[in-house]
């Protein structure tokens, strides 16, 4: 290859990160003013307001400034040529936001207030943590802009004279290392997609002269699109990371405050939290579909077990808009996928709610031959005729061109599609503007027969986590900090360790009674391997329960063959007590 062929390759993947910078930058922009919103939510009761009004409308206008930028790199039709110039002027502006964020840590963080300080560093860790992934195209815009949001609030820390301040300072320097590294990695990985997607394209023009080449090349073109959903899964993990700490700092949080102005406070920020995991849920559950990483468990099912889940996570979601909520099963039994079914239905529950404003939304299943149609119906605004094909497609939303994040990222429909098309459902829809939306799904029928008795009702068994002691494996300190602070609210006694020879040895001083391992340790390490090397070497069984933030099936596959619970990172604190508390009663029967 010449060296003027080369700097054409380097030049067009330059180019590459620089459209992909300006293609996200208006969603970026709202998820920066989203941040905004939650650090002048959180700090309103310790701030004066015309500090925080000042501050929130001055970064407004800095974030404004991406749309004139926008509109004239899109209308550049030589903009490929002025990469490098469009590049520097959008690094400008992503350091004027860092630079914002880092004013924030010195007009808005009062002195002397524990309180505030656990709120402002939980919002800016979450808004700099989010901000990595779509910045990592051009690593100088990324960098600067977690320097300059980040280090002046650790000086700021380190100045104050505080002591108590000085390991807030350290944990914050260690995650704005960790902040670059992982931008540094995502920069690398997605040089090796556009450079994969460059090869590619030369392949497809090479297709109109050696047609013999076809399928070789369709191959490698397929592997390419995989290649961007794996490579979301696989980046999920280390964005994971952060946001499970902090989902367990913050519940520990909420159980220590009990001053009901402090709380208030304090259940915003688990509330902002629990937004941004479910937007990230969202997000991780599209590249999972999109990568083939979802395996199918059929069985037959009543479907009023499904409807009876639905009722309790989306009746109190109706109340509150004061809607009719009605579900009718039918005593129907389907065979079926059940969670992803309910995911299914639970998202176009879930949007039906979103647009009704009033009068009700229904869902009922009726009996046809040997399917069972399932309907969901609501008196909502409704969709227009040309609008209807792209309701499914990511990010569309009807009636929602301001990009109100409380109606969603407009994924809902999309992750429907794709699930029923998983699992080769039927899926229709009907509606006119002001007179409600209807969807059709059509599942196949079950057997009766084939059911199994439910299980009786157990009793209360109280705090069953009480004076049991539980084995940390986990590598990241903040992650164990978390999940140490977390047990020992529920009473746990915590023993940590960073690998299989620490757990062995610990746990030869204190025999636990249930293990809490993270699926991937330090150097390649495995956190299964680590519960077998730990029961091998007390020679018992112990109850164990995997945390990761890894989306690969491989990962699904082998916790299974070893018949381990896994759960998915952040992990909510009331799904792990969960699952702690079945293990632990498990055992005892």
């Amino acid at each position: 290859m010449s060296s003027a062929d080369t700097a054409t390759g380097a030049d067009r993947e330059f180019f590459e990160r620089v459209y992909g910078l300006y293609h996200q930058a208006a969603s970026n922009g709202w998820g920066a003013m989203l941040a905004a919103f939650c650090m002048v939510a959180v700090m309103w009761p310790f701030v004066g307001r015309a500090a925080l009004i000042a501050w929130l409308a001055s970064y407004a206008l800095v974030v404004s400034l991406r749309i004139p930028l926008v509109r004239a790199f899109t209308s550049d039709p030589v903009r490929e040529s002025h990469a490098r110039v469009w590049a520097r002027r959008y690094t400008l502006i992503v350091l004027l936001s860092g630079t914002w964020w880092g004013l924030a840590s010195i007009v808005l963080l009062p002195d002397g207030r524990p309180l505030a300080l656990a709120c402002f560093v939980a919002v800016m860790a979450a808004s700099v943590a989010g901000g990595i992934s779509s910045q990592s195209f051009h690593l100088p815009a990324v960098v600067g802009y977690v320097s300059l949001a980040l280090l002046p609030l650790v000086f700021r820390l380190l100045l104050s004279g505080e002591p108590s301040y000085v390991p807030v300072a350290a944990t914050l320097g260690l995650f704005y290392l960790f902040l670059v590294w992982n931008a540094r990695r995502q920069y690398r990985r997605l040089g090796e997609i556009i450079h994969l997607e460059q090869h590619n394209l030369a392949l497809i023009d090479g297709l109109k002269v050696q047609k013999s080449e076809a399928e070789a090349m369709r191959a490698q073109a397929e592997r390419a699109n995989l290649a961007k959903s794996q490579f979301l899964a696989a980046a999920s993990h280390d964005l994971r990371q952060p946001m499970h700490a902090l989902g367990l700092l913050s519940a520990s949080l909420q159980e220590m405050t009990k001053e009901p102005e402090k709380r208030v406070v304090v259940e915003k920020i688990f509330a902002s939290i629990e937004a941004l995991e479910s937007l990230f849920s969202e997000l991780l559950d599209l590249s999972r579909l999109d990568a083939g990483q979802i395996q199918i468990r059929l069985a037959d099912v009543p479907l009023d077990r499904v409807f009876e889940r639905l009722g309790e996570n989306y009746a109190a979601l109706a109340a509150s808009k004061h809607l009719t909520l009605t579900l009718e099963s039918s005593a129907a039994v389907i065979y079926t996928d059940p969670l992803l079914l309910e995911r299914l239905l639970g998202n176009l529950l879930a949007n039906a709610i979103r647009y009704t404003e009033a009068g009700e939304v229904e869902v009922r299943a009726t009996v046809q031959d040997r399917d069972v149609s399932i309907q969901v119906r609501d008196t909502g605004v409704g969709i227009p005729k040309k609008l209807q094909e792209r309701v499914f497609d990511e990010f569309f939303q009807v009636g929602n061109p301001e990009r109100d994040r409380n109606k969603g990222l407009g994924l809902g429909l999309a992750i429907v599609k794709r699930i029923s098309r998983l699992l080769g459902y039927p899926l229709t829809l009907e509606s006119e503007p002001g007179a409600g939306t209807c969807l059709r799904l059509t599942v196949p029928a079950g057997n009766p027969a084939a059911i199994a008795a439910p299980e009786e009702t157990r009793e209360s068994f109280g705090n069953v986590l009480s004076g049991k002691t539980v084995l940390l494996i986990d590598d990241a300190v903040n992650v164990m900090d978390g999940m140490q602070e977390l047990l020992s609210r529920w009473g746990c006694e915590v023993l940590r360790s960073r690998d299989a020879a620490e757990a062995r040895f610990v746990a030869h001083q204190r025999t636990p009674d249930v293990i809490i391992a993270d699926a991937r340790l330090e150097h390649g390490a495995s956190g299964l391997d680590a519960i077998d090397s730990v029961q091998r070497a007390l020679d018992r069984t112990i109850p164990a329960v995997v945390i990761t933030g890894d989306t690969a099936i491989e990962v699904l596959k082998e916790a299974g063959a070893r018949g381990l619970p896994l759960l998915h990172k952040p992990v909510r604190p009331v799904k792990l007590r969960s699952a702690l508390t079945h293990l632990l009663i498990s055992r005892e029967r």
